[in-house]
């Protein structure tokens, strides 16, 4: 499978994709970023799109190390993607998908989350409606979404976990890791925390359940509802 990797963010400066022990995409936002990278503006119609910055923000350790893509206008939406370098499977074996965000303006409505799209992905037109294949990372908007999405994408639907995974909220990086394994099993840490775990098919509904009730099924005309009924 080849894929491209888009991103809608406040301030990246990781983003790893691993099978097992070896690294099918990193990126650690160098001064070259500009040509591995492809941004899209899907909202210029409404001038509703915003510019990408290069940055280390306000809170860092190392001023040139630590720069990675910032959001740089409130309010705005923000597009961007590039593409994995070779083929990869992980069949058989742990796929992790890992990434630091920050959400440097204690945010009151916004996403940090990363979505991994087919090959077929029309990069410089990409939208909110391009399909993709898992959708990962914190969407908070207000008191009342506050979430780790984890989506995957099966036979043209996209499905949420059932779950409620709650991300960080304050101002400061954290790194957040999906890992999806070979039994069906996934996990989601948070700064090296496991917040959860389980199974993919009891977790999203994926899957047609097992029993479906019969469209054509009736009560017969002398069935009785009563609990119990008088011994005649």
């Amino acid at each position: 499978m080849r894929a491209s990797t888009i991103i809608f963010a406040l301030l990246f400066s990781y983003v790893a994709l691993l099978v097992t022990a070896e690294d099918y995409f990193a990126e650690k936002f160098d001064k070259n970023w500009e040509s591995r990278w492809v941004k899209a503006y899907p909202k210029k119609a409404e001038n509703a799109d915003g510019e990408w910055g290069w940055s280390a923000g306000k809170f860092y350790n190392d001023a040139e190390k630590d720069k990675g893509l910032q959001t740089t206008q409130d309010a705005k939406f923000y597009t961007i993607s590039a593409e994995f370098p070779k083929e990869f499977s992980n069949r058989g074996k742990d796929l992790i998908i890992q990434y630091t965000v920050k959400f440097e303006q204690n945010i009151d409505c916004g996403g940090g989350y990363l979505k991994i799209y087919p090959a077929s992905l029309d990069q410089e037109n990409m939208n909110s409606e391009s399909e993709y294949n898992i959708m990962f990372g914190p969407d908070i908007c207000g008191s009342s979404t506050r979430r780790v999405h984890v989506i995957f994408s099966h036979n043209g639907k996209n499905h949420l976990i059932k779950k409620e995974i709650r991300p960080e909220t304050d101002e400061f990086t954290h790194i957040y890791r999906l890992v999806v394994k070979p039994d069906n099993t996934y996990e989601v840490y948070i700064d090296g925390d496991k917040k959860e775990s389980g199974s993919l098919e009891e977790d999203w509904d994926i899957l047609p359940p097992k029993q479906i009730k019969d469209p054509n099924a009736h009560k017969p005309s002398d069935w009785v509802d009563e609990k119990e009924i008088a011994d005649p």
